[in-house]
């Protein structure tokens, strides 16, 4: 007959957060009998031991959810029962959202991206001609690799339905009309991650949002021979990204930052 020893003082613990809190309780059972490779599931069924969905004692709401089982020594074994209890919030440490949404959380950052630029700081043609030797060669543009200013914005939110049609609809698009500060084409919805802890009840979405004050289009001149661009060419520019009405995300586009209270 198997002998249990209860609420060993190593190991136990109360861990409080915000969307809940979890209690460890750690039991030992020794005198096991099963072969040794079936033993640590011998203590983990063994009627001693809390089961999952118990409740602990002297509460209501707050139940068994795993067993974590280690060897303790010949034909024994530690169980660490795992009880836990939520607050309804989520586990993005937001309060759970009443309605699809919860609040928002938005960080704003600026990066660089690397554009190539025919034009110095005062919009003047960088011309190179030839020496007064070559008269037939012709003059062209000099092309430098310069790093431009990209604003980035990134949301966290809980939400209560799967992202599924505003990943499949949205993402990879711009905006296209004015949202918040941001003038029509600046924003680009660059990335969205949507995880689930709880099985699908709730997502914790993060949105990630990109901005170019020149509208993300495509521009090039023509090139010459051995790639050369012509103090002639015009440059042209064509829009080479569709849009989408982000005001249907309901995300807080204002400058202003929005923390957890």
């Amino acid at each position: 007959m198997t002998v249990v020893t209860p609420d060993l003082v190593n190991g136990h613990s109360y861990t409080k957060i915000l969307s809940g809190f979890e209690i460890k309780r750690v039991y030992r059972v020794s005198e096991l009998i099963e072969a040794p490779e079936r033993q640590l599931i011998e203590a983990s069924l063994d009627p001693g031991v809390p089961q999952l969905g118990d409740t602990y004692p002297g509460t209501t709401g707050i139940n068994v959810v795993r067993h974590e089982v280690a060897p303790g020594g010949p034909n024994a074994a530690f169980v660490t029962v795992i009880y836990s209890a939520r607050n309804n919030i989520s586990s993005f440490n937001q309060p759970e959202p009443v309605s699809n949404d919860g609040q928002d959380v938005k960080q704003i950052s600026a990066g660089v991206r690397e554009v190539t630029t025919t034009r110095d700081i005062t919009d003047t043609a960088m011309e190179l001609t030839a020496p007064a030797q070559y008269k037939t060669w012709q003059p062209y543009l000099s092309e430098a690799r310069v790093f431009k200013p990209v604003g980035g914005i990134v949301f966290e939110r809980v939400e209560k339905s799967p992202a599924v049609f505003t990943a499949r609809d949205m993402v990879g698009k711009l905006n296209s009309a004015l949202i918040g500060e941001y003038a029509a084409k600046t924003l680009l919805f660059f990335d969205l991650d949507a995880q689930s802890d709880d099985g699908g009840n709730l997502w914790n979405c993060v949105y990630t949002f990109r901005y170019d004050a020149d509208q993300w289009v495509h521009k090039d001149r023509y090139h010459g021979p051995q790639g050369k661009v012509g103090t002639a060419a015009v440059e042209m520019t064509w829009e080479v990204l569709q849009t989408a009405n982000f005001s249907t995300l309901n995300l807080d586009f204002s400058a202003s930052q929005t923390p957890i209270s």
